[in-house]
């Protein structure tokens, strides 16, 4: 499951970009391509690793489907959110990377209550103003960010294709990429309101969680 979570996260990143190419607007003029990218991200970046997690034993059984739960609703509020992206191209909160999530938590696996925390702190960030990179939008360090996402999917590949491997050097690779990105948006964050942020109507088109 995992493997497919990983194919579809490759696939979201090029959809768009394949989309505005061939020109899908101008061939199927009443066909929202927005909202079709928002009904398979929500799918595919929520509902799969949300019902992965409530199936699996990463999460203390007594608060599971609690947290199954919290994962969803707080989702819808990211979906709905009209604010979603800052003009500069950062998300506003947690941007429901689950399908991410769920890899660490399942190649990485913690004690099912480290793994409650993070799961209770993601859904808290989805309604905080924190921004985060976007790898593929953000146009600061762009080159740096893109070089820094292909070393992940290479790292997670190697994870994914190796399930019995705990070398250290599989752990950092996989973690630095993590850390990096973390620091991006944690500076972002600081840096203050900055670039005013758009409406979700305005930025469908661009596919809003390429990676």
């Amino acid at each position: 499951m995992l493997f497919w979570l990983f194919v579809a996260l490759i696939i979201d990143g090029i959809d768009g970009p394949i989309a505005r190419k061939i020109d899908v607007k101008a061939i199927l003029p009443r066909f929202d391509g927005g909202t079709l990218d928002l009904l398979v991200d929500y799918f595919t970046f929520v509902i799969v690793p949300a019902l992965m997690l409530y199936h699996s034993e990463l999460l203390p059984s007594s608060i599971r489907f609690a947290l199954t739960v919290l994962i969803l609703t707080s989702a819808l509020h990211h979906y709905c959110n009209r604010d979603i992206k800052t003009a500069d191209g950062y998300f506003v909160g947690f941007p429901e990377f689950w399908n991410i999530a769920a890899f660490y938590f399942y190649r990485f696996q913690a004690a099912p209550s480290v793994t409650a925390v993070a799961v209770a702190l993601l859904c808290v960030l989805t309604l905080t103003p924190i921004k985060v990179v976007h790898p593929l939008r953000v146009e600061k360090f762009r080159i740096l960010n893109i070089a820094v996402t292909l070393i992940w999917l290479l790292f997670a590949a190697i994870a994914l294709a190796r399930p019995d491997s705990h070398s250290d050097w599989l752990l950092l690779g996989n973690i630095f990429p993590l850390a990096y990105f973390a620091w991006i948006s944690v500076r972002r964050t600081a840096g203050g309101p900055g670039s005013a942020t758009i409406e979700k109507g305005a930025a469908r088109a661009d596919a809003e969680h390429g990676l």
